[in-house]
């Protein structure tokens, strides 16, 4: 039965609890992630931080954009640009998910793959107590799936 420390990427692309939407942004384009682990100063596990949740965020409100009769397309999507602007320097902290799932290393890859199916997750943090020791992905668990007998040889 494989764990989820036998799939796990083992080198999380992280990012500093005090850090601002640019440089998230600027993470998320030059690392091609979609999703960023958010540790504190003493490198320790504080949440998750998506490009979607940043997208959703930059969005300007509903009301100004569709309910709007005196909007056309170029000026709503003008909006948006000019809200991501504004909110560029603003620190990501309070779009974090804080409260994450988290797996552990020794747990089974079923019980990983039943949150992430459940809970809609494309990524979880792999946690020992508060240490951020890797990441299990959608794709590293369906590959782990699909090649199950040589997953443990390829991983080392």
């Amino acid at each position: 039965m494989l764990l989820v420390k036998d799939v796990m990427n083992k080198t999380p692309v992280t990012i500093s609890y005090g850090a601002t939407i640019r440089e998230a942004i600027s993470l998320f384009v030059s690392a091609k992630v979609s999703d960023l682990m958010v540790l504190d100063n003493h490198q320790q596990f504080k949440g998750v931080i998506s490009v979607g949740d940043l997208i959703r965020y930059i969005l300007p409100n509903y009301d100004d954009v569709i309910l709007s009769t005196m909007r056309t397309r170029e000026q709503a999507g003008e909006l948006f640009f000019q809200s991501g602007r504004e909110k560029i320097g603003e620190p990501f902290s309070a779009l974090m998910i804080s409260n994450a799932i988290t797996l552990q290393a020794e747990e089974q890859l079923f019980s990983a793959a039943i949150i992430m199916a459940v809970k809609q997750i494309h990524i979880l943090p792999v946690v020992n107590r508060m240490s951020l020791i890797g990441t299990l992905s959608r794709g590293e668990l369906c590959q782990a799936l699909l090649c199950d007998k040589d997953f443990k040889k390829d991983k080392g």
